[in-house]
């Protein structure tokens, strides 16, 4: 035993003396509030891990410490770390399963049954279905309704709270939670806010857990939402023994509820909290570090930490600016040609995107060089469920007998025809070996091959004049097809249902679309073929074992690769034009590309495109703002992708006696970022009155005066 114990204790040692100085400030800590503001890279997963095991080398009981994570996997990582340096096994879980754990042992004391079921989303929707028709409320407003009962969950709000004064909502939301207790169920939400409500109504309950779990320490801390806070909060409770780990700069969830004032505001929700900020990064070359350094210093919300590398200065980064996406997609496919050729490899790879839509173009150009690659954590384009209904329509179109293509299509958009009336249809369909467009015109005709009501022949009819009409469009191109289908009928409005989806959804169709206009243009072929090479294509394309990966920038957190291709840096992607109402947005949007940027090893590459395919029509795009904010110096501007460094940015030079437009973002050479609010013609020329967003002040600048740049 002795032998053990001396082993373990030279293994810890071992691990301490390889951190850094802040590092080990921050493991040495013992007792009282401690915030660990961990830059990217900056090994925090280690220090959480050595601090654990410090604290049970130093005595205390390895029962008496909780960790709390956001994914099972980190959960998994952290115990196993744990385990290997000190032989203990310690309590690591999400704060979801910590919930379930505290609801299984206690939720007797608030009515709950200690072996209640938990409801998964479908389950929940079921269960919304039965209140909404108990109500005669429109089944139309399930998902708005799962939304708003979730949101208020998350914000600790019971129905009769007054976050529930909407009549209809709070009725709902009362039955929905008498349904769940009568059923003995639990849905996803519960798991937070029933032991916040358990240790408000029993507090002795709560200084139970409080004398068990004397130790909490919480990784990225900056994602907790409110329900979550205070659920660290009243488990910390007068011993506050809180070791929060986390970075406001990588903050970048607010759409899932994430609250970064949580972390902003934590030494004033804990008195006397001491901070530690890791700031020596392990992944990146330092000019990489700079620029992205040079970047978040923008955002107020924010606390002070500078990023810095002995990995040495590395490559400038390089910038490329395309006249169209498909040059951009082209440049990143040779780009990667070229890094294989050089000896990297593929696996090590990886192209960053604010939207899913942005994949659709590199894909097809990876699909005709034969480049490997896979898309992280997402879909590939032309498998997302949008692409596939409307090539139903298409395949249709193309083989008036294919069963499978009518089953989907015809649900799409929903046209009260039931799942019973579709089956008999394809069952008479294989019966009497006509084309399916031919036999609903005779079922539409003859009532008495299946009987069906007025307001299903009326849909049925409906279904065949759209497929009428994208036959007659496919004469003049694949683009009208699928237009056809999109706007007469009436796939688009029906995504608009879909409140929380119905953005990325109509980007998905939009890009479709831009897809099949340039078929069009190169006059590639009919609409068979274009379906025949879409569909090959994806076949040939098999993923191998090394694989380059494609994923949006919120899939990329927490990841890392030697290079490193962030794409589509323009204003409305990045950022977006959703975020464009609060300089709140706009910060997060900050937040994101830093996360992208940080995470390159060895090389960054960014791009943005001139013109881009929106509903196939051209729309002239300008540089993301964010652009201006890293200095000149630091961008290599770059005409190929195997061409040598170039002046810097030259897409970004100052416009020659420019005309901005109002609300237009453009760049003082003296004050940054600002809007312009108003145009006026006077003597002297045109004035404008600009915003500028750090100081909130407003300034009066003359045109002549060539002090703005068009961002």
């Amino acid at each position: 035993m002795t032998d053990v114990k001396e082993r373990v204790d030279a293994q810890l040692e071992k691990e301490f003396l390889s951190l850094n100085p802040a590092q080990r400030e921050a493991v040495i800590h013992q007792t009282g509030p401690i915030l660990v503001v961990a830059g990217a890279g900056s090994g925090k997963t280690r220090v959480a891990t050595v601090r654990i095991a410090q604290l049970i080398a130093s005595g205390v009981s390895p029962e008496a410490i909780v960790g709390v994570t956001f994914t099972n996997k980190a959960a998994r990582e952290m115990r196993s770390r744990v385990q290997d340096l000190v032989g203990h096994d310690v309590l690591v879980s999400t704060f979801h399963s910590l919930g379930l754990k505290i609801l299984r042992e206690s939720s007797h004391h608030i009515g709950y049954p200690s072996n209640a079921v938990v409801y998964d989303s479908e389950d929940s929707q079921k269960a919304l279905k039965i209140i909404l028709k108990e109500l005669s409320l429109n089944e139309d407003d399930l998902a708005s309704m799962a939304i708003s009962i979730s949101s208020m969950k998350n914000k600790l709000q019971p129905p009769e709270s007054e976050g529930a004064q909407n009549s209809r909502l709070a009725a709902v939301y009362e039955r929905y939670c008498d349904l769940l207790k009568r059923s003995g169920a639990f849905d996803f939400d519960d798991l937070l806010l029933l032991p916040v409500l358990l240790f408000r109504k029993c507090p002795e309950i709560l200084e139970q857990y409080q004398e068990r779990w004397q130790y909490l320490l919480v990784d990225e801390y900056q994602d907790t939402n409110y329900a979550q806070s205070i659920f660290i909060s009243l488990l910390a409770g007068k011993r506050q023994n809180l070791f929060a780990v986390g970075d406001p700069d990588q903050s970048i969830y607010s759409w899932r509820g994430a609250d970064i004032g949580n972390i902003l505001r934590f030494q004033n929700d804990y008195e006397n909290a001491k901070v530690v900020r890791l700031e020596e990064n392990y992944r990146s070359a330092q000019s990489i570090l700079s620029a992205s350094n040079a970047l978040i210093t923008n955002n107020k919300g924010r606390i002070e930490k500078k990023l810095w590398s002995r990995k040495g200065e590395g490559s400038p980064i390089t910038f490329f600016c395309a006249k169209t996406e498909r040059i951009e997609a082209s440049f990143i496919a040779e780009s990667i040609e070229q890094y294989i050729q050089d000896g990297i490899t593929v696996d090590e790879i990886a192209v960053l995107f604010r939207t899913n839509a942005q994949s659709r173009s590199l894909e097809d150009s990876f699909m005709e060089r034969r480049i490997p690659y896979h898309i992280h954590g997402g879909i590939s384009f032309y498998q997302r469920k949008e692409v596939k209904d409307i090539f139903s329509y298409l395949r249709l179109v193309v083989q008036p007998y294919d069963l499978l293509a009518f089953s989907r299509a015809i649900q799409v958009p929903k046209r009260g025809i039931g799942a019973t009336s579709i089956a008999k249809i394809e069952s008479l369909a294989r019966e009497s070996g006509l084309p399916l467009n031919q036999l609903l015109f005779d079922i539409i005709s003859d009532n008495q091959l299946i009987s069906l009501g007025n307001k299903q022949k009326e849909s049925l009819k409906a279904f065949l004049d759209t497929w009428g009409r994208i036959s007659e469009s496919g004469t003049t191109g694949v683009a009208s097809s699928i237009e056809a289908v999109v706007f007469d009928g009436g796939y688009l409005k029906s995504l608009e249902g879909e409140m929380e989806t119905y953005s990325e959804k109509a980007e998905i169709v939009s890009e479709l679309v831009a897809k099949a206009h340039e078929w069009d243009r190169e006059r590639k072929g009919t609409l068979q073929q274009f379906l025949e090479e879409v569909t090959l294509n994806q076949m040939l394309e098999e993923e191998s074992e090394s694989s380059c990966s494609l994923m949006t920038i919120h899939n990329a957190k927490g990841l890392e690769f030697k290079v490193v291709f962030i794409v589509g840096l323009e204003e409305d992607i990045l950022p977006h034009i959703n975020s464009k109402k609060s300089m709140d947005g706009i910060e997060e949007e900050r937040r994101l590309l830093y996360v992208a940027m940080t995470r390159a090893k060895e090389k960054l590459i960014m791009t943005c495109s001139q013109t881009r395919l929106l509903w196939g029509g051209f729309r002239n795009m300008r540089p993301s703002q964010f652009l201006y904010e890293i200095p000149r110096d630091m961008l290599n501007s770059v005409r190929s992708a195997r061409s040598a460094a170039a002046p810097s940015v030259s897409v970004v030079q100052p416009e020659q006696k420019a005309v901005f437009e109002t609300g237009q973002i453009v760049m003082h050479s003296q004050f940054g970022v600002g809007r312009i609010e108003k145009a006026t013609e006077t003597s002297n020329g045109l004035i404008y009155e600009v915003f500028f967003g750090k100081d909130g002040t407003r300034k009066k600048i003359a045109a002549e005066m060539q002090v703005l740049r068009s961002v």
